[in-house]
């Protein structure tokens, strides 16, 4: 197993702490090879690097996420003058990562360059191949109206997640259990930027039909799924309230069950010594 897919399945059983301590050693061998040989290595040092700038930023680690997050950008972009379109869509994936560590920093109007930049890049590359960049497409258009709307440019958010959320419900009538869950991420995306232009009913039917897309995925698989809904749930609330409106529950119900019962089921945290965080 490489160091690289080492790191992705200790991230993926929540340990942190070794995940990182693997990405950074692959980081070193492959800043090694890269300066031994160049070639493909410098393209795998990328990857390593946007591996160990995603790592940072899920634990919070924004500063040190920076430094990483930025060198890879730049080494895609070295390979792809070299190579042509062969890496567009690894430096267009760098460009979103940096985006979010650029914002967490308050770095907006570089976040927002980097982020056009990679809906920019994702679209080159769906117009030649559609079925294979699409989603990649939707996904950085969805991001970049998070980060529109962080920075309360309300149109230009609007345009982006509108775009993203047809994209997103033309791929989930394909494929629903693949898209359905982004389908309901870009819906939420929406919602933020009608009720910062004001409409707010609408972004209510967004937040409900968000709740509604995503409640077969989340019944069948709680854990995976609870952190959107949890966060769907609390906006859908949150604005009927604002709105004076009755929560909708033939459409919140369901869910709203489900987490309860995924609650009920969780384990008590572990007392005493020797036990991990998870």
């Amino acid at each position: 197993m490489s160091l690289i897919n080492l790191a992705d399945r200790l991230s993926d059983l929540g340990w942190r702490e070794e995940a990182l301590a693997a990405a950074q050693e692959a980081v070193r061998l492959q800043r090694q090879l890269a300066g031994a040989r160049r070639g493909r290595h410098v393209s795998d040092l990328a990857r390593s690097l946007v591996q160990l700038a995603g790592l940072f930023s899920q634990m919070g680690r924004w500063e040190e996420a920076l430094e990483p997050a930025q060198e890879a950008v730049s080494s895609f972009r070295r390979v792809g003058a070299s190579r042509r379109d062969g890496h567009l869509a690894d430096l267009a994936k760098a460009l979103d990562g940096l985006a979010g560590v650029l914002s967490q920093l308050a770095r907006q109007q570089e976040a927002r360059a980097a982020a056009e930049e990679a809906v920019s890049i994702n679209r080159r590359l769906a117009a030649s191949s559609p079925d294979a960049f699409r989603p990649d497409l939707a996904a950085s258009l969805a991001r970049l109206a998070e980060l529109l709307s962080d920075m309360a440019v309300w149109k230009e958010a609007l345009e982006a997640a509108d775009e993203a959320v047809r994209t997103f419900q033309d791929l989930a009538g394909a494929c629903p259990d693949a898209f359905l869950p982004d389908l309901a991420a870009s819906l939420r995306a929406r919602s933020v930027a009608l009720r910062g232009l004001g409409r707010g009913k609408e972004a209510l039917a967004d937040l409900n039909e968000g709740v509604r897309v995503l409640t077969p995925c989340f019944c069948e698989i709680p854990v995976t799924h609870v952190r959107l809904m949890g966060t769907l749930l609390a906006d859908t609330l949150a604005l009927a309230k604002t709105l004076g409106r009755k929560p909708d529950e033939s459409i919140l119900g369901p869910a709203l069950r489900a987490l309860a019962q995924l609650r009920s089921e969780r384990p008590a945290p572990a007392r005493g010594r020797g036990g991990r965080a998870g």
